[in-house]
C-alpha cells in the first residue's frame, strides 16, 4: 500500500585474496 518496491539482482566479480569470486548487490528501487 503506497509504495512499491523492486528489488533488482545484479551481478559482479569481486576479487579477494587473489580469488575471483561472484558478488551478488541487490538493488531496492521505489517505484
Amino acid at each position: 500500500a503506497g509504495m512499491d518496491l523492486i528489488c533488482v539482482p545484479t551481478f559482479g566479480n569481486v576479487t579477494l585474496n587473489n580469488e575471483e569470486r561472484t558478488a551478488i548487490r541487490l538493488i531496492v528501487e521505489r517505484r
